[in-house]
């Protein structure tokens, strides 16, 4: 029993997704222009399941997520009008290599950063 899995968000920061297999980190988009910040998070949690329940894999559900949650950022309202599942459903597979990001945890209150490096 327990928590099997969780999801960490800190922004504009890697979304960090925790499993009994590790952590790894997916890059947030940016949208080009924050509108409102009203329903973002409710749309990375509607994004996300709505991916699991299509039978991705959690990382890859987060990354719909977070393609949910920039729409949302993008638009003036708390739902954009672009919301739909192909507007955030995974790309091909070989646009995503190398999208996510392995990382160790850090001291408890500490900030983790990447094990690759890649950024700090």
């Amino acid at each position: 029993a327990g928590v099997r899995a969780c999801l960490v968000s800190d922004g504009g920061a890697d979304l960090v997704v925790a499993t009994a297999d590790g952590c790894v980190g997916i890059p947030v988009p940016q949208p080009e222009r924050i509108h409102d910040v009203t329903g973002a998070g409710d749309a990375l949690v509607a994004g996300t399941l709505r991916a699991v329940e299509n039978g991705l894999d959690l990382p890859s559900a987060a990354a719909c997520g977070l393609r949910a949650a920039a729409l949302t950022l993008a638009s003036p309202g708390a739902v954009s009008d672009a919301l739909c599942w192909s507007a955030v459903a995974p790309p091909t597979p070989a646009s995503t290599a190398g999208a996510l990001r392995s990382y160790k945890p850090g001291p408890s209150g500490a900030r983790r950063t990447p094990a690759n490096g890649d950024r700090t």
